[in-house]
């Protein structure tokens, strides 16, 4: 009586799969019984209800996709596999299962208690909201949102709902995602790559503004003494100044590579002239700021001599100000060039932020005392005249921030805020000028009830 989602996803992330999978089919269950999912102890246990098709997974198709009737070739199988050791001829029967993902211990040592209890606590909220089920429950996982379900993990009585576990929130659209809605793209589109093809001078600008920062890091008085630091700090400088004449841009920049000789002497600069050879520098800590491998990476070196506590204040205040010029540059030039097709596509923007499909769906999290009606494509459609869509770019002192604002007009005198989307490019984990800066996006809903915005459709 059932059926569940992001199959896809839980097959390429092993961190999340398990958690993931877990949660959506204890849900689906508890849908048709809180009694029964209240049972399950193991993954094991939840096979009978495959075989019984009180649950029955969906695969892609048209319409609400295909039935999935054999579930023993498919990765998730690993979860419910309830098939125990082969014994030797004559031996009692084994009670050791062949998928240890699917064993008790799996279940207790993975935490997955707490996430039995939050699925049957917003399994009980939904059918209060819609509803026992009438008929077979479905995990759409499998479907990867390409059915009229879209991004629901379960469905029932023709209602899709997506789950998500404790606090949750709506899907964050990745950067890619965005700008690919945002720009009325193909789903080829990548928005970094397509930033280094119309603006390379501005690359290769902010690098050799950041050539001359390091450059001048190195002239500090930190390491231009005459104790042991001071001469490294004088071999790294020439090293630096020939590595530095190889340096044409941004991308001759990120690819060059530090001789074994030079990585040493940068590796005596940063181990404040302490004698240390890269060799024994395997991993990188507070204690080893190289790894061996990264050492070798000129890009590598120049975030560490960034890094490095030796550096002033005003010099990385410097470097703050000339990024973000830099970066108004990039993405304020680019997303201005691009106003026009931008405000044309924003809705399409918060319309996948909503997660908008054929049919309506349920957003259920918080153990089942948030949840929210999405509108259907038509509702969606009907509605969007009275939102008005606005966009600015700001530049913090993190780096570059878009936010995409929805708000719904009406007779009141102030406008209602309906949701915030910002997408944020900066380095972060990496360090600075280390690859493309890092992106990542976060959403804010200002509204508990999507029917006050898309009404229903009946």
């Amino acid at each position: 009586m059932l059926t569940f989602k992001s199959w896809i996803k839980l097959l390429t992330e092993a961190s999340s799969e398990d958690t993931t999978f877990f949660h959506e089919v204890i849900c689906a269950i508890a849908c048709f019984s809180s009694t029964e999912a209240g049972k399950i102890k193991r993954g094991a246990d939840i096979k009978q209800f495959f075989d019984n098709k009180s649950i029955i997974a969906k695969g892609p198709g048209a319409g609400e996709g295909t039935d999935i009737t054999d579930i023993t070739g498919h990765p998730f199988f690993k979860f419910v596999d309830d098939s125990t050791i082969p014994v030797a001829v004559g031996q009692p029967a084994s009670t050791e299962l062949n998928s240890k993902e699917a064993s008790e211990d799996y279940f207790k040592s993975s935490k997955m208690g707490k996430r039995k209890d939050d699925a049957i606590a917003v399994a009980k909220a939904i059918v209060k909201r819609i509803g026992s089920p009438t008929g077979t429950v479905y995990w759409t996982g499998p479907t990867n949102d390409s059915t009229d379900y879209g991004a629901a993990d379960i469905a029932y009585n023709g209602q899709g709902i997506s789950l998500k576990f404790g606090a949750g929130q709506f899907k964050n659209l990745t950067v890619n995602q965005f700008a690919r809605a945002a720009l009325g793209a193909g789903s080829e589109l990548k928005l970094l790559t397509e930033l280094h093809k119309s603006v390379p001078e501005k690359w290769d600008k902010m690098t050799g503004k950041w050539m001359k920062l390091i450059e001048d890091a190195l002239n500090l008085s930190h390491w231009s003494g005459s104790d042991e630091l001071g001469r490294a700090g004088r071999e790294a400088r020439n090293a630096f100044g020939q590595l530095k004449n190889s340096v044409r841009g941004w991308d001759s920049y990120q690819k060059l590579k530090v001789g074994g000789s030079q990585a040493k002497i940068f590796n005596r600069l940063l181990y404040k002239g302490k004698k240390a050879e890269i060799e024994v520098n395997r991993k990188e800590s507070p204690k080893h700021p190289f790894s061996e491998k990264r050492a070798k990476e000129f890009r590598y070196v120049c975030r560490k001599i960034y890094e490095d506590k030796g550096v002033s204040t005003s010099l990385r205040n410097a470097w703050r100000d000339v990024r973000n010029d830099q970066f108004t540059n990039i993405f304020g030039t680019y997303f201005s060039n691009e106003d026009e097709t931008i405000k044309e596509n924003l809705h399409t923007v918060f319309e996948k932020q909503i997660s908008v499909g054929e049919k309506p769906m349920l957003y259920a999290a918080k153990g089942g005392t948030d949840i929210k009606r999405v509108p259907s494509k038509a509702e969606f459609e009907a509605a969007i005249q009275n939102i008005d869509f606005t966009y600015e770019g700001v530049t913090t002192g993190a780096g570059y921030t878009f936010i995409l604002n929805a708000t719904q007009r009406g007779s009141a005198a102030e406008a209602i805020k309906i949701m915030e989307i910002t997408i944020f490019f900066r380095w972060k984990s990496a360090g600075q000028m280390y690859g493309n800066p890092d992106t990542s996006s976060k959403s804010q809903m200002f509204i508990t009830d999507y029917t006050l915005v898309f009404p229903e459709i009946t």
